[in-house]
């Protein structure tokens, strides 16, 4: 009896640590509050789509809720739906506009290469529809990626070395 009640004990303490650590991970990612200027550069963005001046470049980071994090993969589908779509959907994204969703976890279980296995999708009217890639590839090469098609020649640290990930655009 009282070895079982050690090992639950053990066992609610392991859970508790982990929840710690799950709060600790959430508090080092949870995206700070907009200033006013931020909001209305992203009010700006949506009203800059019918009129064709997108910026050469945006980054997009949608809330906990929004990227499925906290909330139902229908919620992050609807976030998709609502904010990018109007993006990619536009004449001046659909000449040669790309856009890549990284999600930023994988398996639990998997520490392979310091994070395990993710997925990312690459959108673009120059990349190969349905391509699936079996190469090995991390930040650094979606780093490289985006400054390559930048025009961007000097790239910065690991991103330099990091394989190039052309082989998910037509003529490649």
């Amino acid at each position: 009896m009282a070895r079982r009640l050690e090992r639950e004990w053990e066992e609610k303490l392991a859970a508790q640590q982990r929840l710690g650590e799950e709060y600790e991970r959430f508090l080092r990612i949870q995206p700070r509050v907009l200033t006013v200027a931020e909001r209305d550069a992203i009010r700006q963005l949506a009203a800059d789509l019918p009129t064709a001046n997108l910026p050469d470049y945006s980054f997009l980071v949608p809330n906990l809720c929004d990227d499925a994090h906290n909330c139902s993969l229908s919620t992050a589908d609807n976030w998709l739906k609502a904010k990018i779509d109007p993006i990619v959907q536009s004449p001046v994204f659909q000449k040669d506009g790309l856009l890549i969703i990284v999600f930023d976890e994988g398996d639990k279980l998997d520490f392979t290469s310091g994070g395990g296995h993710i997925a990312a999708v690459v959108v673009s009217p120059l990349s190969k529809p349905g391509y699936k890639s079996i190469a090995f590839y991390q930040h650094q090469s979606v780093l490289r990626l985006m400054l390559e098609g930048l025009g961007v020649t000097k790239l910065p640290g690991d991103a330099a070395s990091a394989p190039a990930m052309w082989e998910f655009f037509n003529g490649q």
